[in-house]
Order: structure tokens, then C-alpha cells, then sequence
């Protein structure tokens, strides 16, 4: 049986294009898979990866021993899904953090780290990674939403009676402040 011209041309482009493809796709990243979903938030397997990272690093800073790779793993992820319900309680109240706040905050840990000026910070951090300055913005904001979380929380479990304060005026602390 012959095949005719036009058939063996068609059936030569179709196996260059499926070949093609299938070169293209095995030097494509492979796909981030997700290891958890908080509320309506995704956590990936690379951001993951990047905290575990990140914990190795500041323990290895304070000179401590991590824990074995599959306790510090979960309690790296139980720590980013509890940051993520917080945060989306803070953001279902409306909180916000004004951006002065978070530009004075990335001064001081540009100070921290030992470098010269803000610019000459975000700069470096620039050079490692493009995103990486919003990101750190992000994350300070973060922390300030949390921390205000938490002196809410606080703050709602103290209760002062009138016999509390009558108490303290006559101790002798409260006679020292009087």
C-alpha cells in the first residue's frame, strides 16, 4: 500500500510538532503543587520550601540545632496556615497599616542588617531578587497587622474592676504613684 505525497508531508509535520512540544514541555519548570488552602488562600509547595529555608537560616544565626527536616516542615507550615487566618481576621476587620509606619519599620531593619542608607538597602536586596523589596514591604505590613491582632486580643481579655484599682491605690505601689 502507498501512501500518497501530501499524507507523508502532513503525518512529517505532525510528528515535528508533537516532538517539538513535548521538548518544549520537559524544559518547562516542573508545577508548584499546593500543600494547604487556608480560608480561600493557597499555600504552595515553593512558598513553603522558601519559610523551611528561611527557619534553617535563623536557627543556624542563633546557632541552634533544627529540628529533624520533617517536624520543622510541619511546624514551619502549622505556622504560615495560623499567620494566614490571622491575617485574614485582621483583613475581614478592616485593618490596615499606614505606609510610614512601614517605611520607618524597613529603616530600622536596614539599620539592623548594617547597611548605610534605606537606598543603598533596597538596592541589595533589589540585586538578589526584584521582588524582593515589595516583598519584605509585604511581610512587615504583615507583622504590624498580627501585632495589632495581638494587642487587640490582649487587650480584650483584661478587664480592671473598681475593686482591682481600689486595691492597687492602697498597696504601696499605688501609694508610691499617689
Amino acid at each position: 500500500m502507498e501512501f500518497p505525497l501530501k499524507q507523508l508531508a502532513l503525518a512529517g509535520s505532525v510528528w515535528l510538532v508533537l516532538s517539538a512540544s513535548a521538548q518544549a514541555e520537559s524544559s518547562l519548570p516542573p508545577l508548584d503543587r499546593t500543600v494547604a488552602v487556608v480560608e480561600n488562600q493557597v499555600i504552595l509547595q515553593s512558598e513553603l520550601d522558601q519559610a523551611v529555608a528561611q527557619a534553617r537560616q535563623q536557627l543556624a544565626s542563633r546557632q541552634q540545632t533544627p529540628p529533624a527536616a520533617d517536624s520543622l516542615r510541619r511546624s514551619v507550615l502549622d505556622q504560615m496556615i495560623l499567620q494566614r487566618i490571622q491575617l485574614d481576621i485582621v483583613k475581614r476587620a478592616k485593618g490596615r497599616v499606614d505606609e510610614k509606619a512601614v517605611d520607618e519599620a524597613l529603616a530600622t531593619f536596614a539599620q539592623q542588617q548594617g547597611a548605610p542608607s534605606v537606598a543603598a538597602f533596597t538596592q541589595a536586596v533589589q540585586a538578589r531578587d526584584p521582588s524582593g523589596v515589595e516583598r519584605l514591604r509585604q511581610q512587615i505590613r504583615d507583622s504590624m497587622l498580627l501585632s495589632e491582632l495581638r494587642q487587640q486580643t490582649l487587650a480584650s481579655r483584661i478587664r480592671i474592676t473598681d475593686r482591682d484599682l481600689d486595691n492597687f491605690l492602697a498597696s504601696p505601689e499605688g501609694q508610691t504613684l499617689q
